[in-house]
């Protein structure tokens, strides 16, 4: 009997499953709509020694993406992204300013009403076969109607809402395992994810995933990944005119310090798409005066973003109720 107690506990630490493991693989499925709303909290305090200036920003956005059946043997792949809801408000400590596009005129919106202009516009993301972003198609229309007749919050919203923004929208560093290998509980893996910065080089995040555990999530059992990383920027001139404004900035030792990045992600393995992600991103820049006649000045940024997937389903199927976006 003892023979066979001990045959038995070998054989069953031989056949123990092992460490529970996962390939992360996030892509767009095609012939499914997804349901987003992407919310974003900015706080910035500019400090020059003589002046103080601090502004909180708020912003949500919510749209659908529509991925078209993908032909057999086809290379790329087509996302059709339809936005209908924006809440966006601002607070400088001198005045408010809110909007909401599903009660226009309940706030006092200001400048701020231009970003509803993006409501029930639409436009295509091509994704390659590796599923990165390829193009951003019918984009101009768009652009074109959020620019409206104001040249100052044209500038603005066109910064939100221009080609790079939507394609850094749509990329931002997927989970996906290195060489489309599992990855164990515990284990970390590199991402890296940069950002032009026109006339001045790239923001760059650079960092690592590591699978924490699996939890449930409203009924959902997801990965739960965190993620950690370091921000700095390289300044890179590609024009004689970014060549000026490179010396102006090594004139005035602009310098980024403490810039750091981390969050949660909450990823379904089914469905191959997080379900939440939540990141905090901050920064402090430093400066002088070119010709010393000024104190330095410092403006430490801090900027939290995230995403909710509200629903997803086949598009031939009524898409469940959306969740409301979420009030400042």
């Amino acid at each position: 009997m003892r023979k066979l107690i001990h045959l038995f506990t070998v054989f069953t630490a031989v056949s123990a499953p092992a460490a529970e493991s996962l390939i992360f693989n996030q892509k767009y499925e095609p012939g499914n709509t997804y349901h987003q709303t992407i919310t974003m909290e900015q706080d910035m305090d500019m400090d020059n020694g003589e002046s103080r200036l601090q502004r909180k920003t708020n912003m949500a956005v919510g749209f659908s993406a529509i991925v078209a059946p993908q032909e057999l043997g086809a290379t790329t792949k087509r996302v059709t992204v339809q936005y209908d809801r924006t809440v966006m408000s601002s607070d400088d400590g001198r005045e408010k300013l809110s909007f909401d596009s599903q009660s226009p005129g309940a706030a006092k919106p200001g400048p701020l009403a231009a970003i509803g202009r993006i409501i029930g516009q639409e436009f295509n993301v091509v994704f390659d076969e590796a599923d990165n972003v390829k193009e951003i198609e019918n984009i101009e229309p768009a652009l074109q109607i959020l620019a409206g007749t104001d040249p100052a919050s044209a500038q603005i919203y066109k910064q939100i809402f221009d080609r790079e923004a939507i394609k850094r929208m749509m990329q931002q560093s997927p989970l996906r395992s290195p060489n489309g290998l599992a990855i164990k509980l515990g284990e970390s893996w590199p991402f890296l994810n940069e950002m032009p910065l026109p006339g001045v080089g790239r923001l760059v995040i650079r960092g690592n995933y590591t699978f924490k555990q699996m939890v449930e999530r409203e009924g959902v059992q997801c990965a739960e990944v965190a993620a950690k990383a370091e921000i700095s920027v390289d300044l890179v001139a590609k024009t004689k005119a970014d060549e000026i404004v490179l010396t102006r900035m090594r004139q005035m030792n602009l310098k980024v310090q403490d810039g750091k990045m981390e969050g949660t992600i909450f990823y379904d393995p089914l469905i191959h798409f997080p379900r939440s992600i939540s990141l905090t991103q901050s920064v402090t820049l430093t400066a002088k005066i070119p010709n010393g006649s000024g104190p330095a000045i410092r403006l430490p940024m801090k900027q939290t973003i995230g995403m909710t997937l509200d629903s997803f389903g086949p598009t031939n199927k009524k898409a469940p109720e959306q969740k409301p976006v979420p009030e400042e």
